[in-house]
């Protein structure tokens, strides 16, 4: 399994949300469920001098009510912001999960869910 894959199972352990689901990898899926949550990788990981690597992480959550897409997004944002370290199957060489930016909305999708964006760096041995 890749990092993102183990991150998607460490959600699904500390949470309510079931991969495949309403939990998914990438980016918007047709029979996705109006309530679910994405996450993807995007540009901006590079391995540093001292040998420790990043690993960007955007979070989508959209609900067809705002109050509800936000409270999801702040589901997984309380599981992951400022985190000094995991424990977690395939995490433990995270040292440190930084907050690039809290939840925040990003408009609504076609079918009119609303879709609350968060972003995050993962710091790796």
């Amino acid at each position: 399994m890749v990092f993102i894959e183990y991150l998607v199972n460490y959600i699904e352990d500390n949470s309510s949300l079931t991969i495949d689901t309403d939990l998914f990898i990438g980016a918007d899926q047709p029979d996705a469920p109006a309530r679910c949550v994405f996450l993807m990788e995007f540009a901006g990981g590079f391995e540093q001098w001292d040998g420790h690597k990043t690993q960007p992480i955007q979070v989508l959550a959209k609900d067809l009510t705002y109050l509800t897409a936000q409270a999801l997004a702040n589901t997984v944002y309380d599981l992951l912001s400022n985190k000094p370290g995991f424990t977690a199957d395939g995490l433990t060489d995270t040292f440190f999960c930084e907050v690039l930016n809290r939840p925040f909305p990003i408009g609504r999708d076609q079918r009119g869910s609303y879709i609350f964006s968060s972003n995050f760096l993962f710091r790796t041995k």
